[in-house]
């Protein structure tokens, strides 16, 4: 199968299982819109590399043949049948892949979202009082999701001082990872085009 450019590639959902005998195999939507899918000519699914993270290197493109809806509005289910994938045992070595395509056939944006892919590797800043310019707290490494919402995942700046020694080191002594709520108690501006995010509140740090 032909190799993508990962760089350019939008996680659009997650294959979950086999469906049938003839290789199809059931995705969930990482958004929760299935629209789009309809219109999807081909697709990467990107494997898990043995630390159980997603791996660029691995991906492959695959024609998608067919594409079907079934379930409620309340609870869309999807089917896709991908070329060269053929028999229930082919379509569950690829369960709990990734599947990408490119900016232009992910789901589009409504007012006030952002990309998951667009949001990493932002910096996260916070706006210090008396200070001119913000200081960077640390940087968005990931995206989670929780039963009350959307969490940012951040690798925090061992050498901020704003942050407290506690706080920007673990044990070990190396940066410490913290988890933040996306909500706007907590998270201001986001500027993907600028590759900042403002942290609100800096205490949910400590």
């Amino acid at each position: 199968m032909e190799k993508p450019d990962s760089g350019n590639q939008f996680v659009v959902g997650i294959i979950r299982g086999p469906h049938g005998l003839t290789g199809k195999v059931k995705v969930e939507s990482a958004s929760g819109e299935y629209g789009h899918f309809a219109q999807m000519t081909e697709v990467t699914v990107r494997r898990k590399s043995a630390g159980g993270v997603d791996s660029p290197d691995s991906d492959r493109i695959y024609p998608v043949e067919k594409v079907e809806f079934g379930g409620t509005d309340e609870s869309p289910v999807l089917y896709m049948k991908l070329a060269g994938i053929d028999s229930p045992e082919e379509a569950k070595r690829v369960s709990g892949c990734a599947l990408a395509v490119p900016r232009k056939n992910a789901c589009p944006l409504k007012e006030g979202e952002q990309y998951v892919d667009d949001l990493k590797q932002c910096a996260l800043v916070f706006a210090q009082q008396g200070q001119e310019k913000p200081v960077t707290i640390g940087s968005i490494t990931g995206v989670l999701e929780s039963g009350a919402g959307s969490l940012f995942e951040v690798r925090l700046d061992g050498e901020c001082e704003s942050l407290g020694i506690a706080a920007r080191s673990s044990k070990s002594g190396l940066p410490r990872t913290a988890l933040i709520p996306y909500n706007r108690e907590f998270i201001g501006a986001v500027d993907v085009d600028a590759g900042k995010v403002e942290l609100l509140q800096l205490w949910i740090l400590e």
